[in-house]
């Protein structure tokens, strides 16, 4: 990329290292002539930084320089800051100028998150004001010189990729540092300076520096060098694992494991796509944006207002399998573009958030179904089975027991059970992953009926009955 800087009379070794750098592909300044040439008066040299507001250093940001030299043609040129923030240039004593940051228009979500949402919703409700005169400053993300409802929108928006960028137009916002705020408690009293005017001296000028406010980023938490980020702990999702096939539409429901203020994250979809986001009263504020291919999904929950008592969240949401399968190969929860965190109810402390999927369990009408666990496949000698394999236990039984389905490979499987005439007591047909899996049959299910029972499970490539007692 090469930066083009207005400036006159530029020395010709300098063009020419230059033009060689840019034939190479390297980063180059380059330097173009003004309409008119440098005055010979005495110069002097004017120096600045740009930080953020926590102390970090902002290099390579350009800074603007114009204004008119002694009687001469205006001027317009720009330099960029170095590794530490700093920059230089040269005026004739007597120049006026005027100085500012442009900032690139990326960066739009760093440091911006759902904790900076509940915060502002918090100042808007008169709950707890946020921080002046620059927490004011950097939540007022659509330009009004207020903090209202709007700039919200403007930040969910940004959250959940809706839009790339916030309504004010750049993601960053400098303020003179010698900028005095008549009152700190509502800056946008005034007109604060985002520049710095003035005349070059001969000596004793003012020093060019500026604070850098994020905007959107009211608790401060940007940063520019992702590498200074420290790991956060770890908090998760929760999700029943389970088998689908193809076109089957379910509801699934994500459980969060503890008590938060808020929540957000990009959940990624796999020959799986989502029809919507359910409400849950476990979830409120929920907000959700669904791909336009319908394999993404961003979402966002915040605490009620004024209340804020804490919740334990749950997400629920309606897809549709586009193959067979189970969960766990269908689902992940990624960063992109919404970063999966969830806030502390106490301190809004961020978590990285993970997604857990649990052992099968499937809980019906008259159906109970699980995975089996190491210790049941041995006893039951099912770590063996090359095929479709079954055993029970209790059997002979009275009012219940568990029948062990043993499958080598995953399938859409039928379970029946038929009584001694052939007379067809129970049926299920699900779609089940490769292992063991334990079904419970409760008496009750089966119209109480006793004696000699006959257990099917039948799949497209495999068949096997076993045989049951009830006394």
């Amino acid at each position: 990329m090469k930066h083009w800087l207005l400036f006159a009379n530029a020395p010709l070794a300098l063009l020419v290292s230059i033009l060689i750098s840019a034939l190479c592909g390297l980063p180059s300044y380059a330097i173009a002539s003004s309409t008119h040439e440098m005055p010979n008066n005495d110069s002097t040299k004017l120096s600045g930084s740009l930080r953020t507001l926590w102390g970090e250093n902002m290099p390579g940001i350009t800074i603007h320089v114009s204004g008119k030299y002694p009687s001469e043609d205006p001027f317009s040129f720009s330099v960029t800051t170095d590794k530490d923030g700093k920059f230089s240039f040269d005026l004739p004593t007597g120049s006026s100028y005027r100085v500012y940051p442009m900032f690139p228009d990326t960066g739009y979500a760093n440091g911006v998150n759902t904790a900076d949402l509940i915060l502002i919703g918090r100042h808007t409700n008169g709950i707890v004001p946020l921080d002046p005169p620059y927490g004011l400053i950097a939540a007022d993300v659509n330009a009004s010189r207020s903090v209202t409802a709007s700039d919200m929108t403007g930040v969910k928006d940004l959250i959940l990729g809706i839009h790339p960028k916030l309504p004010a137009g750049s993601p960053w916002r400098a303020i003179a540092e010698s900028f005095v705020f008549p009152d700190v408690t509502n800056p946008f009293r005034t007109i604060f300076s985002e520049s710095i005017e003035g005349v070059v001296k001969s000596a004793d000028n003012e020093p060019l520096d500026f604070i850098a406010v994020k905007v959107g980023d009211v608790n401060y938490t940007a940063r520019l060098d992702p590498l200074s980020v420290p790991p956060k702990k770890l908090w998760y999702w929760e999700i029943q694992d389970r088998g689908v096939f193809k076109g089957q539409i379910l509801e699934l429901t994500l459980v969060g494991e503890g008590i938060v203020s808020g929540i957000q994250g990009t959940l990624e979809f796999t020959d799986m796509e989502v029809i919507a986001v359910l409400p849950s009263s476990h979830f409120p504020s929920p907000l959700g944006h669904i791909s336009k291919d319908g394999r993404r999904l961003t979402f966002l929950g915040v605490d009620n207002l004024p209340e804020e008592k804490g919740f334990k969240p749950r997400l629920n949401i309606r897809v549709r399998a586009l193959r067979n399968g189970y969960l766990r190969n269908f689902i992940a929860l990624t960063h992109d573009p919404t970063p999966a965190e969830a806030y502390r109810f106490s301190d809004l402390e961020a978590f990285e958030a993970r997604l857990r999927f649990n052992k099968m369990f499937v809980a019906a009408e008259s159906l109970t179904l699980r995975n089996a666990s190491e210790e049941e496949e041995y006893s039951h000698a099912l770590f063996q089975a090359s095929g479709l394999a079954l055993r029970s236990q209790p059997n002979p039984f009275d009012q219940w027991t568990q029948v062990y389905v043993h499958l080598p490979k995953e399938a859409q499987t039928t379970l029946r059970v038929h009584d001694a005439t052939g007379r067809l007591l129970w049926e299920r047909s699900l779609y089940l992953p490769e292992g063991t899996h334990v079904v419970r049959l409760d008496a009750a299910a089966l119209s109480n009926t006793k004696g000699v029972l006959q257990f099917s499970v039948e799949t497209s490539h495999d068949r096997a009955v076993h045989r049951l007692l009830r006394f």
